[in-house]
């Protein structure tokens, strides 16, 4: 199947208010017959993570490039943390380097990928996930973290007995709460399913996946990621910020940031604003000269 990527991130208006710098960041591309789409939000209470975002989108970019060269597929239930595994070993062997600290790296990281064999969306930390359909539907799911203590991958440098410690010590305790919904022209929304996860499961990560059965049989034709910034939108419900936000009139070229461009405009003009930085990226399952 053909596919590509685009992706865009914005400053929120909190964050340009105390002149602090984006610490959202967002990649996107593909290699060989492989497409990719990474978010990462970095914590505000923590130092340069505007730059720990920058390096987890990066590294993520860089450990799957090497799984999938290891292994030659994609859409395996222990592909995603294969690659979490080789993130892990790739942040903590170089950020030092840098002359960064573990506080500069406390960043999210949720990141899609596609193959011809299908493939998967995969979150550590907290932010929505989404996947539409040609017929319109959009299928999303948010997650968040207790205490707003998300899962940060450089937890795993000491195999997250700090951020265990976060939460309470007990792995069994209820910690990360997910919430699906589906929207369609049609019918609006339907809430698909909620659920609560424990500290042990949440450090596993969330996995989607995505068989090339699946996508035929369903019509998928977008993976997409975003950061929390796209529940924190002022006079916006996040499941709106959603669908808006893959409401793309065109694919071809920069599409998502075509999209995201409109999208805050609208909301100028609107009085609806971003409080947090804002990332997506999206995954299209198709051609470039497609129109939506």
């Amino acid at each position: 199947m053909n596919s590509y990527s685009d992706h865009h991130f914005s400053i929120g208006e909190q964050h340009l208010k105390q002149g602090k710098p984006c610490q959202d960041h967002a990649l996107s591309g593909s290699f060989e017959n492989i497409s990719f789409a990474i978010v990462s939000d970095g914590c505000s209470g923590g130092k340069h993570t505007d730059v720990g975002a920058r390096f987890t989108t990066f590294s993520t970019a860089l450990a799957i490039r090497n799984q999938w060269s290891t292994t030659g597929k994609i859409c395996e239930e222990n592909f995603p943390q294969e690659i979490d595994v080789k993130l892990n070993i790739i942040q903590r062997g170089t950020y030092h380097m840098l002359g960064l600290t573990r506080e500069d790296m406390l960043a999210t990281c949720l990141y899609a990928c596609l193959a011809p064999d299908g493939g998967f969306i995969h979150v550590l930390g907290d932010g929505v996930i989404a996947w539409k359909s040609e017929s319109g539907a959009v299928y999303m799911r948010r997650f968040d973290w207790a205490k707003n203590t998300p899962l940060y991958p450089i937890y795993g440098e000491n195999n997250y007995i700090d951020f265990i410690k976060c939460h309470g010590g007990d792995l069994s305790a209820p910690a990360l709460t997910s919430s699906s919904w589906m929207h369609t022209p049609e019918s609006g929304y339907i809430c698909t399913d909620n659920n609560t996860f424990t500290i042990a499961e949440g450090i596993k990560g969330f996995t989607e996946l995505f068989s090339a059965r699946r996508i035929k049989e369903r019509g998928v034709r977008f993976l997409a990621v975003f950061s929390d910034g796209a529940t924190q939108v002022n006079g916006k419900d996040w499941k709106d910020t959603v669908v808006e936000l893959l409401a793309f009139k065109g694919v071809a070229g920069d599409f998502v940031k075509r999209r995201t461009i409109s999208f805050l405009k609208g909301g100028a003009a609107s009085a609806y604003k971003p409080v947090d930085d804002l990332s997506c990226a999206v995954i299209h399952i198709g051609s470039s000269d497609e129109q939506e």
